[in-house]
């Protein structure tokens, strides 16, 4: 039988310029929990920058865009005016009106394309 690891992965080798990169970003030492699970609450997709985390998630049906500060740990949520259509004839909710996330290729940046 083998003691287990403190650690999951080996440890990295990093040069001294990536040590010092490293360092800037101060990241916690352990598994933090930045958005709580929530029964009524369905992630849909989420965009990730340098400062921010989006999510849009679906709370009882409804669509909402939830911005987390990684900074300050402060979320926000947007929640859209424009109610959900539904079909007149099984009263089911059509695809027309859809909310999602487009595609936020740059890191540093602070808009969100939606």
């Amino acid at each position: 039988m083998t003691k287990r690891e403190d650690t999951l992965l080996p440890p990295l080798i990093l040069k001294d310029e990536q040590k010092s990169l490293l360092a800037e970003l101060n990241l916690p030492k352990s598994i933090v929990s930045i958005v709580e699970a929530e029964n009524n609450v369905k992630i849909i997709s989420f965009e990730v920058f340098k400062n921010y985390l989006s999510i849009l998630q679906e709370r009882n049906g409804k669509r909402e865009l939830k911005t987390v500060n990684l900074l300050n740990n402060k979320h926000y949520i947007h929640q859209f005016d424009q109610e959900p259509e539904r079909n007149p004839s099984d009263n089911l909710r059509s695809q027309f009106y859809d909310v999602m996330l487009q595609d936020n290729l740059t890191f540093d940046e602070v808009n969100l394309n939606y």
